[in-house]
């Protein structure tokens, strides 16, 4: 019964960029977070680049560039990034009652970047940003 309760979340992605569906809200974000720079980066900005004029650094969460010491916590990285995601396409009413389903399509496109370790990487970070299941489709 509270399976049929429970909202599903589409989650279209490529290298670029990942598309949050959710009924009839759907987000695009930039697979690029902004850190700021220091002993310990912290996350300023998803997707688009911070409005301030703090010091920031771009981190790609899938290039296939040499990582900078910004990008040492990639997966915490996708993990917010995903978060993020699917809070911007959940009803504010649901957000802390429901755990959503999270179906994520074009893990193929991931290939180039990851070798073979894309599905286990998003489906471990997607069950850490808090939903009830994750399936491929």
């Amino acid at each position: 019964m509270f399976n049929k309760l429970k909202s599903q979340i589409v989650v279209h992605v490529t290298p670029e960029a990942f598309t949050f569906s959710m009924q009839e809200n759907s987000v695009s974000l930039p697979t690029r977070l902004y850190v700021s720079l220091g002993d310990k980066p912290k996350i300023i900005a998803i997707g688009q680049p911070p409005t301030g004029r703090q010091k920031h650094e771009e981190v790609a969460l899938f290039s296939d560039q040499p990582d900078s010491p910004a990008e040492d916590g990639k997966f915490e990285y996708l993990k917010r990034f995903i978060e993020y995601g699917i809070r911007q396409v959940m009803p504010r009413a649901s957000l802390p009652v429901m755990l959503p389903r999270v179906l994520i399509q074009g893990i193929e496109t991931l290939e180039p970047v990851l070798h073979g370790y894309q599905k286990d990487l998003l489906k471990m970070a997607t069950i850490l940003a808090d939903v009830d299941s994750v399936s491929f489709g």
